[in-house]
């Protein structure tokens, strides 16, 4: 079959994203990492099913135990009805004729996107806040299940970061909600860095250095979770500062200070044994390098997936370090790694 994308016709696939729904909606259901995919019956066939769950239920690294980048749930048109259609990402996949099940239920959409394939195989079209808020809803039609198939065997991983990036904007609006004004404003006034934690958070930790180093450490201790935030900064002096060697040697230099153990002589570190890599993102429109790595307490036996973001404040000269670590020992990781980016990428300053 003849390849049905490039480049460019893969960003233009893309692009498109729908406004807001109405004021007033019910809260978005289920958790991170989960999502909801509402297909006409012909794209519910084993092969359709295989190929979505290669592109984005792959295994992830990072987190701990093997576990999916997302747990899929299918419905048929019919079965997606009322608190049904409140999950917080959904992708909703139909036939590009009347005939679909979907347009049915939802021609007003489906139409739109019809107009837009010009002669094309497949195209998609974004919403936010649909039926829930925070909701992100991404709508595909298709020629027919090989069109789809081929789509995703030869765009899965781009696929993937798509929903990807819609559930981060689905996290990010969840998590900074409501957040704790005074915690916000406590570390405001004293590091100019604006964290909008949730009311159940604390703070473990809030030291100024001198003028120009700061340390926050925010927690989320439960009975069987401990969800952390981390923010340290300090002066710009070169580009090696946002070099992964240089990011990891501060961090245990930071957070070994700061963060101990139960047993006597135990701080925080970084497990080594593992391979990082360094993606280029944007905190609050600030360049930004990012990674996801595995913390350690030295000297004892407790350990977890952690998310660091380091980011450039042109306005301050400083680099700035945002983290947040995890301790879940008997759940999945996933749904809190993605809670705390949540976090993590509303902080602003």
């Amino acid at each position: 079959m003849k390849k049905l994308f490039g480049l460019a016709s893969l960003l233009y696939l893309f692009s498109g994203c729908g406004g807001s729904g109405p004021a007033y909606l019910p809260v978005s259901t289920g958790d991170l990492g989960e999502i909801y995919v509402v297909a006409d019956q012909e794209f519910m066939s084993a092969d359709v099913k295989q190929a979505l769950g290669r592109s984005l239920s792959a295994t992830q690294e990072y987190v701990g135990i093997p576990e999916p980048y997302f747990k899929l749930t299918f419905l048929t048109p019919a079965m997606a009805r009322g608190s049904m259609l409140y999950e917080g990402t959904m992708l909703m996949i139909g036939k590009s004729s009347s005939s679909s099940e979907l347009h049915r239920v939802l021609p007003d959409k489906l139409d739109s996107l019809y107009a837009s394939m010009h002669g094309r195989s497949l195209s998609t079209f974004a919403q936010k806040n649909m039926w829930a808020n925070p909701q992100r809803v991404l709508f595909m039609v298709a020629n027919n299940k090989d069109s789809l198939i081929s789509f995703l065997q030869q765009n899965g991983s781009a696929f993937r970061s798509k929903l990807l990036s819609m559930e981060r904007e689905e996290a990010v609006a969840k998590m900074t909600y409501r957040p704790d004004l005074k915690i916000s404003k406590e570390i405001e006034e004293m590091h100019g860095i604006n964290v909008k934690a949730p009311i159940s958070f604390h703070i473990a930790s809030n030291v100024k250095y001198n003028d120009t180093e700061g340390f926050v450490w925010l927690r989320e201790d439960g009975e069987l979770t401990d969800l952390n935030i981390v923010v340290h900064y300090e002066p710009y002096r070169d580009t090696a500062q946002l070099q992964l060697p240089y990011i990891i040697a501060r961090r245990d230099t930071m957070l070994s200070k700061v963060i101990k153990g139960e047993v006597d002589g135990s701080y925080m570190a970084t497990d080594n044994q593992f391979r990082y890599y360094l993606e280029p993102t944007e905190l609050d429109k600030h360049y930004a390098r990012a990674y996801h790595g595995y913390w350690t307490l030295q000297n004892d036996f407790m350990g977890g997936p952690y998310y660091s973001i380091t980011a450039v404040d042109q306005k301050k000269n400083r680099v700035v370090t945002v983290e947040g670590f995890v301790y879940a020992p008997k759940y999945d990781k996933t749904k809190y790694v993605r809670e705390i980016q949540g976090i993590l990428y509303g902080i602003t300053f």
